[in-house]
């Protein structure tokens, strides 16, 4: 009997030993079945990975680990939570899913690189990443979930794929610099108070043929007397006659090209282009010498 139970201790301790082992800069919890690995909490708190040596980080996709190679498939929940010295991040393709507050409260987190093929973002996974400007969410995303973006104050772009089908509640909730925002054809669901807060939203592209289904508070505090709202032109009627679409006071027909963003990121810091009079006719320049109406219409 104590050699059995000395046996069970000995596997107990093991398998505690298997979580959370560190391996180069990171925290890994190790699935030695499907030799998977998942980036995790270093464990200290509100000093969780204060000391990585390096503001920008590139995520491995493969660690060995006592001779053991594992693909890193995954960044868990809350694997980064309060780290403030993270400033940009790369993600490979092995890692398929984020996990909810992945970098929840990364106050100095700017920069992040998606794989095109990551499937899921949990909840939460960038709230609160105030210094993040730009995002683009990856092709293969079919749901944007709750608070995502929440309180990201700093963002002004946001790109979603033709693939996402919904954005779940508070996704954008008070991201008090988005000004622009283009909602893909096959999307099916809004929730509550997604863009609530977003007072300097202007402009929003709706590419939906029929007025999806939202409550109120979806757009709470959006300035809907001035933020335009464009739609295929066949729906404009449905939209203006639809609850909480026809709030919005000016619609209009989806413009044949959809302008580029307003604020441009070159050289991983944000660029404005410049309004300039050009034979007479008010234009925008972009950095890379393109040329757009005020409409959004390329000249050049």
């Amino acid at each position: 009997m104590k050699n059995l139970f000395f046996s069970l201790l000995i596997l107990c301790t093991t398998a505690v030993f298997a979580d959370g082992v560190k391996i180069g800069e990171l925290y890994y919890n190790l699935d030695a079945d499907n030799r998977t690995a998942e980036v995790t909490y270093q464990g200290k708190g509100l000093l969780n990975y204060s000391e990585l040596p390096n503001g920008s980080l590139d995520i491995p996709a493969s660690v060995t680990y006592d001779r053991v190679t594992y693909d890193v498939t995954a960044i868990g929940d809350q694997a980064f939570v309060y780290c403030t010295v993270l400033t940009s991040v790369t993600v490979p393709h092995s890692v398929k899913t984020i996990g909810s507050d992945a970098f929840f409260l990364c106050s100095n987190l700017a920069k992040v690189n998606l794989p095109s093929d990551l499937s899921g973002i949990g909840p939460m996974a960038f709230y609160r990443c105030t210094s993040l400007k730009s995002f683009t969410v990856p092709d293969s995303v079919k749901v944007l979930r709750g608070s995502t973006f929440e309180q990201c104050t700093a963002l002004t772009g946001v790109t979603l794929p033709d693939s996402l089908k919904a954005i779940l509640d508070g996704a954008f909730i008070s991201c008090t610099a988005l000004k622009r925002i283009v909602l893909p054809k096959g999307l099916t669901a809004i929730g509550k108070n997604v863009f609530s807060g977003d007072s300097t939203l202007n402009e929003i592209y709706n590419n939906v043929d029929s007025p999806l289904v939202v409550t109120s508070s979806s757009f709470s505090g959006v300035d809907t007397l001035n933020c335009i709202l464009y739609v295929p032109e066949g729906s404009m009627e449905a939209y203006r006659s639809t609850s909480v679409w026809k709030d919005f006071r000016d619609i209009r027909p989806m413009p044949e090209t959809i302008p580029d963003a307003v604020e441009m990121l070159r050289n991983d810091s944000l660029v404005e282009p410049k309004k300039i009079l050009d034979n007479g006719q008010l234009v925008i320049l972009l950095p890379d010498g393109t040329v757009y109406s005020v409409t959004g219409q390329k000249l050049l």
